[in-house]
């Protein structure tokens, strides 16, 4: 066989669609100051090809994942405040912190949102759950 023919038969070949990569994109997502923005991103993203309905699942599913970096010397314990958009599906959280992993289960609460908003008084944060992390 010629380089030619192999060539060819190499661009000929059937390729994987290459899809965008949904988990960052999600995560930027999620980071958008209002609701308008974040679907606005979701759209676009929606719209472009190649990603398959188990990429979207496995990107959703880092949804909820955190991990808790260099804690100070005496920090204990800390709380975490979460937007409805940071939480995993059905309410998981799972936060890793000091070579362990607390896996919790939350569910929104209106009154930790009125409460952020009280001490805070900011429109652009709107946590919904708060989890506690000892």
């Amino acid at each position: 066989m010629s380089v030619a023919a192999a060539l060819l038969a190499l661009l000929a070949a059937p390729q994987p669609p290459v899809g965008p990569d949904l988990a960052a994109h999600l995560a930027r997502a999620a980071d958008r100051p209002t609701a308008a923005a974040r679907r606005e991103d979701a759209d676009r993203l929606a719209r472009e090809p190649g990603a398959s309905l188990d990429d979207w699942l496995a990107a959703c599913a880092t949804f909820g994942r955190f991990e808790a970096m260099a804690p100070g010397r005496g920090v204990t314990a800390f709380a975490l405040s979460l937007a409805a958009a940071q939480l995993g599906k059905d309410g998981a959280v799972e936060v890793r912190w000091q070579n362990r992993t607390q896996k919790r289960t939350v569910t929104p609460d209106a009154a930790v949102l009125l409460r952020d908003f009280v001490e805070r008084f900011d429109r652009t944060r709107l946590p919904v759950a708060r989890v506690e992390v000892r």
